[in-house]
């Protein structure tokens, strides 16, 4: 009996824990624990010093070496590490459905936005120098010697995760046709590259660009998704009052930004890749939500990255 009781208790305490608190705390606790993620341990620094409100704001930090693997088809095989925040349960101002997180709620200027920061270690391989070099051979610290290309495969591939996770149990779903299939298309004419400072004064490679693509908005009628296997730990499911403004899977532009740059630390160095994001979409009755323009997102995600802290521990 007492057995069985020590083996029921990590499951019932996530029960009881769901219930006095928001899942995405759950999930992030869960993730921190067992993950074993400390970047500090691997001597990184990495600081979210402001964080907009209407996010969360206590970022999640993730393994995503295995997910890259699987979703390149086994193309891309890089150790990186995924850090972000998306809109949370605190709605923000403007946003009138506080029934969903802001990420869900179609009247959010959080709507299918987030704010990350990939960490991709440099390794004796040179698996991640062939994946974010135009030379591998060249130099790490030249913005110009950055692949651009790899730097956009981050935010599709990233995309594709999440939108994977919203079809979970849905009847006649297969994954690899999905793979092959996702919608993702980079309007050519928003692809813009210039060089930016931190707050630090480091200079970052930035890169604008827009994505056609699908919301990360499931169908709860045709999916079950998994209570901490899936987006909906991290943001919740959509409710009917979301299915009366957008469909499930809607088409969605998703307007943003992607910063680079080398940090040389002693041992080993490694790639600090940014990444945010406002969206544009059609509601049901044909309005038109561009929150990349007509909100303050913009403006408050370059003072998140121009205050984030980057570096090595000390």
């Amino acid at each position: 009996m007492k057995k069985k009781v020590i083996l029921l208790v990590p499951a019932m305490a996530v029960a009881v824990a769901a219930t006095l608190v928001r899942l995405p705390d759950v999930t992030s606790f869960m993730v921190r624990c067992f993950a074993g993620i400390n970047l500090a341990d691997d001597g990184i620094k990495l600081e979210y010093r402001y964080i907009v409100p209407g996010m969360r704001q206590s970022p999640f930090i993730l393994p995503f070496t295995r997910s890259i693997k699987k979703f390149s088809f086994d193309r891309i095989d890089i150790d990186v590490i995924n850090t972000y925040t998306v809109g949370s349960f605190n709605k923000d101002e403007g946003s009138s459905l506080s029934s969903v997180s802001n990420f869900l709620d179609p009247t959010s200027r959080f709507k299918d936005s987030w704010f990350g920061v990939y960490i991709i270690k440099d390794d004796d391989q040179g698996r991640a120098r062939r994946f974010m070099l135009n030379d591998p051979y060249g130099d790490v610290d030249d913005l110009y010697n950055l692949n651009s290309s790899s730097l956009l495969e981050l935010v599709r591939i990233d995309q594709m995760v999440v939108v994977n996770t919203t079809h979970q149990k849905e009847e006649g779903y297969d994954f690899h046709h999905f793979a092959r299939t996702f919608p993702f298309k980079k309007i050519e004419a928003s692809e813009y590259h210039e060089v930016v400072f931190d707050r630090e004064k480091n200079p970052w490679l930035k890169i604008t660009a827009s994505f056609i693509t699908v919301s990360g908005l499931t169908d709860t009628k045709k999916t079950s998704m998994n209570l901490l296997g899936s987006i909906r730990a991290f943001v919740g499911l959509p409710d009917c009052d979301v299915y009366k403004l957008v469909d499930p899977w809607h088409r969605v532009v998703l307007r943003g930004v992607s910063l680079a740059r080398y940090v040389p630390c002693p041992g080993a160095g490694f790639w600090a890749v940014v990444y945010y994001n406002g969206s544009s979409f059609d509601t049901k009755d044909g309005t038109h939500v561009d929150t990349w323009e007509s909100s303050d997102i913009r403006k408050e995600f370059d003072k998140m990255f121009y205050d984030l802290g980057i570096g090595c521990v000390k």
